[in-house]
């Protein structure tokens, strides 16, 4: 488990982040489009569109996403299927990068829970640039293969030990991070 600073104290407010499950404004579509110096962005959404639309002006583009309540997984999903010429996530990701977009913003429990933007007791984030992403804490715990918790070691060097899954190995374990300091 990490604990991370994004750009050196930037905190998420202060990104441009892709919204998964929030449908796209007319000017954040712009927003990207005008932003897409590659231009493989442009190409990808053109093409994808053009299948099923007559797309011959950015505003017809624009307009056609709007309509059809492109949200931030749309997007990503579009442009992942779409970017280059083995299109994958990654060159998806660093398209948007380079259009302006820092990462992908999600509910936290969207998966385990239906959680929606709307009912979320937080999010999580996906950061584009690995170089903005700074690790200044580590907790270290050990855990079953069903990922129940026998121990952990924080970073303050308290230990915890978990007592309905403690065994002989786990202080001991546990009790190593310290001496590893």
């Amino acid at each position: 488990l990490y604990q991370v600073s994004l750009h050196n104290g930037k905190t998420p407010s202060e990104y441009t982040w892709l919204e998964w499950d929030k449908e796209l404004s007319q000017e954040q579509i712009k927003s990207i489009l005008d932003n897409d110096i590659s231009g493989e962005i442009s190409e990808a959404l053109y093409y994808y569109y053009s299948e099923n639309y007559d797309i011959s002006t950015t505003k017809d583009l624009i307009d056609t996403m709007y309509n059809d309540s492109v949200n931030g997984k749309n997007l990503y999903d579009i442009l992942s299927k779409n970017i280059g010429e083995n299109p994958n996530a990654k060159d998806a990701s660093l398209a948007l990068l380079s259009a302006g977009i820092d990462g992908i913003k999600y509910p936290a429990e969207s998966i385990s829970r239906g959680a929606t933007s709307d009912t979320a007791r937080g999010f999580n984030y996906v950061v584009f640039d690995e170089n903005a992403v700074t690790i200044d804490e580590v907790v270290e715990f050990m855990k079953t293969k069903d990922g129940e918790i026998y121990g952990a070691k924080f970073p303050d060097g308290t230990i915890y030990l978990n007592p309905e899954k403690v065994n002989a190995n786990t202080p001991i374990h546990e009790f190593s991070h310290l001496w590893q300091q």
